[in-house]
Formats: structure tokens, C-alpha cells, sequence
């Protein structure tokens, strides 16, 4: 059957429409007001200790954003580029936030669809690393930092457009508000600031989902008894809601979360004994204290100990 002209090109200006849209969806580009980070802005460190569309550490976001700056990445809607663990992800904006949350959707969601894994943000003031700032009709970025105490400018991870490679760079915050961006927080991020609501509490540490729920949690000392309690996720409600895990921990400091080492599908905890300097791996979810684990000695003479994801390849997180 053939067509007029005009039915032509009536069919080819819709296929063109709709071929832009999907462009859009899956990375658009905002025009540039960008300065580019020198090199070694930001830190890079081997994959740490996500698995596919599980929890994830902002430090760990932020990481493997990093990888594809190093890299060299370029800006390409039709191919891919590995992560760290060699999965592929799409070339583009969307691309590289889905890599970067470490998501399990294909070779990475849009801008459409990366709100179905986040959620809103009221201001952008309330931005954390790891977070997105999406237009979703139109492109996204990577939220790293401020780069300084009044907010009036960022740094970002972003895939801009094609000839260029993926980077870290500078935008203002006026700006990102007048491409109508907006913040977006990975909903198994587990390593943005929490304040638990009940007075006296120290060594508030994330902890991954101790209950099942799927859902990260956190566990924090009472300064006055040295109780230990467990705060659940999403809300970290206290008082009665709260649920006691322990005693004698303010004899513990240096709390801090290290994933599963065990592989029994639950959070860890390290902490070290202040009388004695030992360090002690703690398994979820009660972290109870007679089944604890010496792991080292002289520890008292340590301070500053984090958790900073797989350094060495094994599959466990280093400190």
C-alpha cells in the first residue's frame, strides 16, 4: 500500500518525536555552567561491599561514580561501560547514577524511572552525597558535596552529552534550581546522617537491615546506663519503640558498621574495648557480647576507624 507525502512525513516527524523523548528519558544534557574538577578531586577506592540493587553506602556511590571519571567514560546513549564488579551499565546521565546506586534494572534506569528507586527530597539544602538531582524530563547528576558552609555551590558527578566523558564538576545551586532539578535520595542508601530522637545517646552507627524488613537500621549507646538499643528504619522512632540489644557498652568505643563478614546475610559490627585496647567483631543482629570475636589488639592507640568497603578483592569490607 503506499502513502502520501504528507502521511509520510507525518509518521517520520512522530518517529523523531518519539526518539527524542527516549533520549531525554535516558540522559539528556543541560547546557554547561560547569567547571571541571582537577585531577584527584575525588577519591577512588576499589568496589566495596554492595551487591546488585541492595544497600549501599553514600562512600560507596561515591566511589564507584569515581571509576568512570578515571576512566574516561564517554557519553554514548548506545553502549555500555562495566562497573566495578563488571556488570554493564548505559553510557549516559541515567546510566551513571543506576551504576553508581549500584541498581538491578538492565543497563540502567531513566530519568523517568530512577524516582521508583529514590525518594524526593524536600530542599536542596537537605542534599547528601550520593544523592540525585533530576529533571526527569530532561537530565540528572550525582550529588558529591557543598563546596563549602553557605550551599550556593556543588560539586557533581555527571555524563553530559556526547564528546564529552564523564566527570566531576562544579554547578551552582541557583542553577540547578532554574533547570527545575530536583533531589532524589536512593531509597537503600544507608550512610546518611541519622539523629535518633531520644536524648543521651552516643556511637549512633548504620547497620544495614538487622530486622528483615529490608529496611537499614541503626544502633546507638545510652550515655547514662551504656544499654545498647536498636533504632529501626525507615523512621528510627525511640522511646518505648526503640528495642534494648545490650548492656555494659560504654565500655566500647570506635563502634562502627563493616556489612556481613560472616555470611549469614546480616550486619557486623567492630568495636574496641576501652580498658583493654582490643578491637571485636560483633555479628547481627543482637551484637551479643558472648559470642563476640577478637580481631586485634592495641587498638586503643587507633583513632579515626571507618569502614571503607572491599580494598583487597576478598568480597569482605576492610577498615
Amino acid at each position: 500500500m503506499s502513502m502520501s507525502k504528507n502521511t509520510v512525513r507525518t509518521a517520520t516527524r512522530t518517529a523523531l518525536v518519539a526518539t527524542a523523548l527516549a533520549a531525554v528519558a535516558l540522559g539528556g544534557t543541560l547546557p554547561s555552567q560547569a567547571a571541571t574538577a582537577p585531577t584527584g578531586q575525588a577519591t577512588t577506592l576499589a568496589a566495596a561491599t554492595s551487591t546488585l540493587g541492595g544497600q549501599i553506602t553514600q562512600s560507596e556511590i561515591l566511589q564507584r561514580a569515581q571509576t568512570w571519571v578515571d576512566a574516561g567514560v564517554p557519553y554514548n546513549q548506545g553502549a555500555t561501560y562495566k562497573d566495578p564488579q563488571g556488570r554493564s551499565y548505559r553510557t549516559d546521565c541515567s546510566g551513571l547514577v543506576s551504576m553508581a546506586w549500584h541498581l538491578n534494572a538492565g543497563i540502567g534506569a531513566t530519568t523517568w524511572t530512577l524516582p521508583n528507586y529514590s525518594t524526593k527530597i524536600g530542599s536542596l539544602d537537605e542534599l547528601q552525597p550520593g544523592d540525585a538531582l533530576n529533571n526527569i524530563d530532561a537530565h540528572v547528576v550525582l550529588f558529591d558535596k557543598w563546596t563549602d558552609s553557605s550551599k550556593t555551590e556543588m560539586w557533581v558527578y555527571e555524563h553530559a552529552r556526547p564528546g564529552t566523558n564523564a566527570r566531576h564538576i562544579k554547578y551552582t545551586k541557583s542553577y540547578i534550581a532554574d533547570q527545575n532539578m530536583k533531589g532524589y535520595r536512593y531509597n537503600k542508601v544507608i550512610e546518611a546522617p541519622i539523629a535518633v530522637p531520644d536524648k543521651g545517646m552516643t556511637d549512633v552507627t548504620a547497620v544495614g537491615d538487622i530486622t528483615g524488613d529490608g529496611i537499614g537500621d541503626v544502633i546507638a549507646v545510652d550515655s547514662t546506663t551504656g544499654e545498647l538499643f536498636r533504632y529501626s528504619g525507615p523512621n528510627f522512632t525511640g522511646g518505648t519503640a526503640r528495642v534494648k540489644i545490650g548492656t555494659n557498652w560504654d565500655t566500647m568505643g570506635d563502634i562502627v558498621g563493616v556489612g556481613d563478614q560472616t555470611g549469614d546475610g546480616v550486619g557486623d559490627i567492630i568495636a574496641t574495648d576501652a580498658a583493654t585496647g582490643d578491637l571485636y567483631r560483633y555479628s547481627g543482629p543482637n551484637y551479643a557480647g558472648g559470642t563476640r570475636t577478637k580481631i586485634g589488639s592495641n587498638w586503643d592507640s587507633m583513632h579515626g576507624i571507618a569502614s571503607v568497603g572491599d580494598l583487597t578483592g576478598d568480597g569482605k569490607g576492610d577498615i
